[in-house]
C-alpha cells in the first residue's frame, strides 16, 4: 500500500487513492448541526476568539508556526456574512452565498500546511515566504489571505463575480501591500499570466487531478487538488521531470469540497 510518512502521507501510483487517510473523515465533515449561534461580538474579541482556535488547530496536530500565525492574525469574521459573524472562530466550514462555502479553519491550515513541508526541503523559512503561490477558487478571500500571510506573492482566481467584489474588499490589505492579485477568471484551467507557480492550491474538488498543469508550475512545485466523484481525497503533486508523467502523486485526508464549476459567472 505504499510508505505513510510524518505528515501522514502515502506515496501511490496516479489514480490509486485507496488508502486509509491519518486525518479521517470526522476532522473534514463538520456537521452543521453543531453549529451554536451565540450573541458575542466577535469584532470586540476577536484576539481572543483568534487564539482559541489556534489551540484548537495545535491540539487536532496542526504544528507549522507560519500558519498558526496566519490564522491567528486573520480577522476571520470579516469574510462571513454578518449574520454568521459570531460563529467566524469556530472551527466550520460557513456558507458565502451562491452555493460556496468559506474553509474550515483546520482544512485551510492542514492544507497550507502540507505544501509548506513539501516545499521545505532545501529551503530557509525566508525563501519559502517568497514564493509564488495561485490559489484556484477565492470565494469570499479567506484563504488567499492566509496564503498572504504565509507566502510572497499570491495570485487568487474567483468565477463568480459577486464573490470576487467581497474578495477584492475584503483583501485591501493585502491588494495595496502587493503580496496577492485578485482576478475575475475561470481558473479550471489554472492562470498562466502568474506561471510558473510554486504551488497551486485548488479550493473546490475536481473529477480528476489536474495533470494538464505541469507547465504552471516549477519543477519541485506542487499542486494541491482535492479529487474524487463520491469520495474525495486530497492529492498532492510534485513536478518530477525525472518521472514520465511528470507529477508524483500523494494522497492525504479524505475531504468535502464543492465541486469546481467551469465559466464565469456574473450573476
Amino acid at each position: 500500500m505504499g510508505t505513510k510518512d510524518k505528515l501522514g502521507r502515502f506515496s501511490v501510483g496516479k489514480g490509486d487513492v485507496k488508502l486509509m487517510p491519518r486525518w479521517g473523515a470526522r476532522a473534514l465533515f463538520e456537521p452543521e448541526t453543531k453549529i451554536k449561534k451565540t450573541s458575542s461580538n466577535p469584532g470586540l474579541a476577536s484576539l481572543t476568539l483568534r487564539k482559541k482556535l489556534t489551540d484548537r488547530l495545535r491540539k487536532r496536530g496542526i504544528v507549522d508556526e507560519t500558519v498558526l500565525n496566519a490564522i491567528s492574525v486573520v480577522e476571520r469574521h470579516q469574510f462571513v456574512d454578518s449574520a454568521l459573524a459570531s460563529m467566524a472562530y469556530e472551527d466550520l466550514a460557513l456558507p458565502i452565498g451562491f452555493k460556496q462555502t468559506i474553509s474550515q479553519p483546520f482544512v485551510v491550515a492542514r492544507t497550507i500546511s502540507i505544501v509548506r513541508e513539501l516545499l521545505s526541503n532545501n529551503m530557509s523559512e525566508d525563501e519559502l515566504a517568497q514564493l509564488n503561490i495561485l490559489e484556484v477558487g477565492c470565494g469570499s478571500g479567506y484563504q488567499a489571505a492566509v496564503l498572504s500571510e504565509c507566502f510572497g506573492k499570491v495570485t487568487s482566481v474567483e468565477r463568480i463575480h459577486p464573490l470576487y467584489e467581497k474578495a477584492l474588499k475584503n483583501c485591501e490589505e493585502y491588494i495595496s501591500k502587493q503580496k496577492l492579485k485578485l482576478y475575475f477568471y475561470d481558473g479550471k484551467s489554472g492562470f498562466n499570466d502568474g506561471a510558473p507557480y510554486d504551488a497551486i492550491f485548488f479550493s473546490a474538488s475536481l473529477e480528476k487531478f489536474p495533470d494538464e498543469l505541469i507547465d504552471q508550475v516549477k519543477n519541485s512545485g506542487v499542486v494541491l487538488a482535492p479529487t474524487g466523484v463520491n469520495t474525495q481525497y486530497l492529492l498532492a503533486g510534485i513536478k518530477d521531470l525525472s518521472l514520465s508523467k511528470s507529477f508524483s502523486i500523494s494522497s492525504y485526508d479524505v475531504v468535502s469540497y464543492v465541486p469546481l464549476r467551469e465559466g464565469l459567472d456574473r450573476l
